[in-house]
Parts: structure tokens; C-alpha cells; sequence
């Protein structure tokens, strides 16, 4: 419970002021508004652009992950943690200071306060952000970028010491009441091995379109698919990045990295930044999402999702 006290602490309150039909409403609401508003904000920080910065917003607020899980999973609707890791992140990159270093830790710390899964979502992210500052020392060729680069390492030592101090209630609870949490984890979840290979994603759910396009002909071939190739279940059928955004995104990544060309820098951080920063990330997370056994070649491959299972 402690892992979802921000979610559950709010709808208790909500509950005993206005109901529990009420109460569901307005946490509904909370998390679309809260994670649109964050997006908003970033957008804007980035680019200074209105137009862009809304259909970031109404993006992020109305994916259809968003809608399935105001069925049953509230918490999940508050995507707005991971994007503060995110612009915390880039906010300190831009003009590392202690401050700065501070706020990104905090706001790691937060994130594990949403609910169970977001521990790992919020570690994901981060391997995306490590393996991009990584990269950054490893190939930056002019001294003074590279140093302060390492001083910029140095300084996220009190990220780590921010985070941990402020998840040390959720350490005190593992450590002391662990048995009891994996009893009641045992009798109310499932086998974890065959759980993450059956929720697993497979590369073709990114192009598979959901069962619930207003296209019928695509519905239904959609759902005869699902019918044959069973696996997951409609709530998180909802991978789908959709032919256009696929093809921007590649066509930005490519026109990014071309060393041909000079690109401008926004206000807060240059393009070549953020695009290399989202490519890793995404990536990272596609990899972990990946279920733990597949076969390439006619040769069994453990994913990284397998080595996760395994010490979890």
C-alpha cells in the first residue's frame, strides 16, 4: 500500500468529503488534467509554442491506455510522474547545480509513491536518461563539454541522496514486512514467470491497431487477429504508435543525427538533446516491455524482461 499512497491517501479523502462516485470522478479527472497540464508545461518550457504544447497536452491526456484504465486502475492515469522525471532531467542537464540536482531526485522519489509498477516504469525511464548521459561522456570530443559532463555525474550524487532519503519509508516496509507482502502478493496474483510472458509485448502490437477503432473493417481484423493470436488482454492491447507518428519519428530522428546538419538550439536545451534523449528511452522501454522468452531465428532469446523476473 505505501507504494500507492499519493492515489489511494487522495481517494480516501476524496471519498469521506464527497462520496465514492464523486470521488472516482474527480480522480479521474485529476489524472487527465494533471498529466495534460504537465505536458503542457514541458512542451512549452521546450519550445515556447502554444499549439504545440496542446496537442502534446491533449496527446498524452486522452491516449487510449488513459481511457481503459479509468475502468479499474487509477493510478496508472497519472502519467504526469514520469514526464516531471523527464523535464527535471533536462532542466538540470541544461545548467547542472545543486538545486537542480535536488529536484530530479525528489522527483524520482514521487514517482514511487504512485503505485507498485511504478518503481519499475520510473527505472526504465531512468536507464533511458543513464545510457544518454553515458553516451554523452563516452563520444563528446571537446574537453570542456566532457567536464562538465563528469560535474554534472557528480552533482546527480544528490539526486541519489534525495531519492533515497525520501524512499526510505518504503525500504523500512520491505525490509521489515516482506514475508507478509509476498503472501498477499501469492494469493492474489498469479504465477510472475508466466504473467510477464503472456502480458509481455510482442513488436507487432506497436503496428496492430486497437479493437477499438471507429474503422469496422480494421475492428474486425484486428479482432479476428486477437482471437487467433491470443495473449494480454484488451487493457493493455494499447501499444499501438500508429503509421504516422512512427514515420515523424523516425524521419526526426534520422534528419537529427545527420552530422550535415546545424540545428538551432530551443531556449532550455538543443533539439539534437531532446530527440536523443527520447530515442534512448523509447528503446530502453521497448526492450523491457519485450515478454521474457521469444524466438528469433528459430532460437529461444531471453529479454531483458527475463533477467528482471528472475531477481524480482
Amino acid at each position: 500500500l505505501i507504494t500507492s499512497a499519493v492515489p489511494m491517501s487522495t481517494a480516501w479523502l476524496l471519498n469521506k468529503v464527497v462520496g465514492p462516485v464523486c470521488a472516482w470522478n474527480l480522480m479521474v479527472f485529476v489524472g487527465y488534467s494533471s498529466s495534460a497540464l504537465m505536458m503542457y508545461g514541458f512542451v512549452f518550457w521546450l519550445f515556447k509554442r502554444k499549439g504545440a504544447a496542446f496537442l502534446g497536452a491533449i496527446s498524452v491526456a486522452f491516449t487510449p491506455y488513459h481511457y481503459f484504465k479509468t475502468q479499474g486502475h487509477l493510478s496508472y492515469i497519472f502519467s504526469a510522474y514520469f514526464i516531471a522525471i523527464l523535464w527535471s532531467f533536462l532542466f538540470f542537464m541544461k545548467n547542472p547545480s545543486k538545486k537542480r540536482a535536488l529536484l530530479f531526485g525528489t522527483t524520482i522519489a514521487l514517482s514511487f509513491y504512485g503505485d507498485g509498477y511504478f518503481p519499475l516504469l520510473s527505472g526504465t525511464l531512468l536507464l533511458g536518461l543513464g545510457l544518454y548521459t553515458f553516451s554523452q561522456i563516452l563520444f563528446t570530443k571537446v574537453r570542456s563539454e566532457k567536464r562538465r559532463l563528469i560535474k554534472s555525474v557528480r552533482l546527480l550524487l544528490l539526486s541519489a541522496f534525495a531519492f533515497g532519503l525520501l524512499v526510505l519509508p518504503i525500504a523500512y516496509v520491505n525490509f521489515h514486512y516482506r514475508a507478509q507482502v509476498t503472501s498477499s502478493f501469492v494469493n492474489s496474483r498469479g504465477n510472475t514467470q508466466i504473467d510477464a510472458q503472456l502480458y509481455g509485448a510482442r513488436p507487432i502490437d506497436y503496428f496492430l491497431p486497437s479493437e477499438t477503432s471507429p474503422i469496422p473493417v480494421v475492428q474486425e481484423s484486428v479482432h479476428k487477429y486477437r482471437v487467433e493470436h491470443p495473449h494480454s488482454n484488451i487493457g493493455e492491447y494499447n501499444l499501438y504508435l500508429g503509421l504516422t507518428v512512427i514515420t515523424i519519428a523516425g524521419y526526426a530522428i534520422v534528419y537529427t543525427l545527420m552530422p550535415s546538419r546545424r540545428l538551432k538550439s530551443v531556449k532550455h536545451t538543443s533539439i539534437r538533446r531532446i530527440v536523443l534523449v527520447s530515442t534512448l528511452i523509447s528503446l530502453v522501454a521497448a526492450l523491457v516491455s519485450l515478454a521474457p522468452h521469444g524466438h528469433i531465428f528459430g532460437h529461444q532469446i531471453t529479454f531483458p524482461s527475463g533477467y528482471i523476473v528472475s531477481v524480482t
